[in-house]
């Protein structure tokens, strides 16, 4: 954290680094924050597993802004509540997540993201990662309401796609 104080009558203002992640909380949970064009809120990792950039995560249901890496079933309906960016959140730690904005995405097993591909959340065998949604019989890319951003720079397995996501956090 740093401390600024300037001629705006604002004194002891602390800011912290959306990259920043702590094992005790620095600032409130669900605060918020728009930097570089994104807007982040911050959250506790709730889940047993670290959480890196590109990945994405959704609410606990145990409290407030806890989160866990998202584990979705094969009907893939789930809507991330963030997209972690900046640094690797890791188990039971505090971290902020982008909720709106262009970020990295974690392409899922055997996923290529493709430009102007809309995303979704991977099934349970890619926990946390991102696919694309492609045309099918009921919906399409772009009225499927499970598709929460589009892919602006495309990535394969093992790589890091980049895109525009609006998340419900």
């Amino acid at each position: 954290m740093s401390s600024s104080q300037g001629g705006n009558g604002l004194s002891g203002l602390q800011v912290e680094s959306v990259s920043a992640v702590t094992a005790t909380p620095s600032v409130s949970l669900g605060e918020r924050r728009f930097e570089s064009g994104r807007k982040y809120i911050y959250v506790y990792n709730k889940s047993t597993q670290q959480i890196s950039p590109g990945y994405a995560v959704v609410l606990s249901s145990s409290t407030g802004y806890s989160v866990t890496p998202s584990v979705d079933t094969t009907t893939m309906t789930e809507l991330p509540f963030g997209i972690v960016n900046e640094a690797t959140i890791p188990s039971n730690y505090y971290g902020w997540v982008v909720t709106e904005g262009f970020v990295q995405l974690s392409a899922g097993a055997n996923t290529a993201l493709s430009l102007n591909n809309a995303i979704i959340l991977c099934g349970t065998s890619n926990t946390g990662n991102i696919c694309r949604k492609t045309l099918h019989t009921v919906y399409s890319q772009i009225n499927d309401p499970t598709a929460f951003g589009v892919v602006t720079q495309s990535g394969t397995t093992g790589e890091l796609a980049y895109g525009y996501v609006k998340c419900v956090g």
